[in-house]
C-alpha cells in the first residue's frame, strides 16, 4: 500500500540522516534547559520549598492549593508571566525547524546542512508563521463548537444544574470521536499544505491551504491510513518505555542516572518519529501529485 511504502521510505531516510536527528534532538535539548534553568532558579528565590508538595503529588488538596496561591501568589504570577515569552519563543523556534525540515525532505536533501537548513527555513518562516496561526484558529473554533455542541446535550457545564450525571459520559462519547476525527483531519491537511508552501513561490497561502484539502479528501484513505500507522508506532514506543521504567527500581545513584539516560533514549526515539512522519510524508504527497500531472 502507498501508505506503508511511504513510511518505511521515510524511515530509511531518517536513520541515514543522524546529524539531522541529533540536530533536532539538540535543539530540543537546549530549549528544555533554556526553560528549566531560569525558571528553577525563580522557583528556589521566590518559592523555596514552603510546601512538600510532592509528597501527595497526584492527590487534590484544596488546602494545600490555597496555602500557595495566598502566599506566593506574586510569584506565581512572576512566573506565568515568563512562561507566556517561553511559550511564543517557543512557537517562534517550532516554526523555524518544521519550515526547516520540510525544505529539506522536499529538495530530496541526503546530508544535513545547518547553514542550508537555517536559510530555508528563514525563506518560509512566515508563510508557515502564518499557515500554524490559521489552522490553530480552526482548532479552537472546531473545539469551540464542539463544547456548545456539548453543552446542549448535557444541559449546563454548572454542576448544580446537572440532573442527571450519565448525561455527561453520554455526551462525551457522542462529541469526542466527531471532535478526534475533525482535529485529527485538520492537523493532517496543515502538514500537507506545508509541502505545498515550501513548493510555491506565491507569497498567498490561500491556494496552498486549498489544494492540501483537496489532496486529503482525494485521497483519504490513503492519508488517514499513513497518520494511523505513524500513532500506532508511537504508542508501540511509548508503551516499551512505560514497561520498561516501571522495572527500574532506584536505589543508587548508578540506577537514577540509567533511568535519566533512558528518558532522554525516549525522547530521541520520539524526535526520530516526528521526522519520520515528515519525511514520509513528503514521500506520499510525491507520488500522490506526480500521478495527478501524468
Amino acid at each position: 500500500m502507498k501508505a506503508i511504502t511511504a513510511y518505511l521510505e521515510g524511515v530509511r531516510l531518517v536513520i541515514w540522516q543522524k546529524k539531522l536527528w541529533f540536530f533536532f534532538y539538540a535543539v530540543l535539548l537546549f530549549f528544555g534547559l533554556i526553560i528549566m534553568l531560569p525558571v528553577h532558579g525563580m522557583i528556589l528565590e521566590h518559592l523555596g520549598y514552603p510546601l512538600d508538595i510532592g509528597r501527595d503529588l497526584g492527590v487534590f488538596d484544596y488546602t494545600q492549593i490555597a496555602d500557595l496561591l495566598n502566599n506566593h501568589g506574586e510569584a506565581l504570577g512572576i512566573i506565568f508571566y515568563q512562561a507566556k515569552w517561553i511559550l511564543f519563543f517557543y512557537v517562534l523556534i517550532t516554526v523555524l525547524t518544521t519550515s526547516g525540515l520540510v525544505h529539506h525532505f522536499n529538495d530530496g536533501n541526503k546530508v544535513f546542512s545547518f547553514s542550508k537548513f537555517i536559510s530555508k527555513g528563514l525563506n518560509s518562516f512566515w508563510k508557515i508563521f502564518r499557515l500554524t496561526f490559521y489552522f490553530l484558529l480552526m482548532q479552537l473554533l472546531l473545539l469551540g463548537f464542539c463544547l456548545y455542541i456539548y453543552q446542549i446535550i448535557i444541559g449546563s457545564f454548572s454542576p448544580f444544574e446537572i440532573e442527571d450525571d450519565s448525561k455527561l459520559v453520554s455526551g462525551f462519547w457522542m462529541i469526542a470521536p466527531f471532535y478526534l476525527f475533525f482535529a485529527f483531519s485538520l492537523q493532517i491537511v496543515s502538514d500537507i499544505a506545508k509541502y505545498k508552501i515550501v513548493g510555491s513561490n506565491q507569497r498567498l497561502i490561500n491556494s496552498s491551504i486549498l489544494h492540501a484539502f483537496k489532496t486529503y479528501l482525494n485521497n483519504f484513505g490513503s492519508f488517514l491510513f499513513y497518520f494511523f500507522v505513524h500513532v500506532v508506532v508511537f504508542v508501540l514506543i511509548s508503551q516499551m518505555y512505560l514497561l520498561v521504567k516501571s522495572l527500574f527500581v532506584v536505589e543508587n545513584t548508578f540506577g537514577f542516572w540509567l533511568l535519566i539516560l533512558l528518558g532522554q533514549l525516549y525522547i530521541f526515539l520520539k524526535v526520530g518519529l516526528r521526522l519520520i512522519k515528515y519525511a514520509g510524508l513528503n514521500e506520499l504527497c510525491t507520488e500522490i501529485w506526480r500521478k495527478l500531472e501524468d
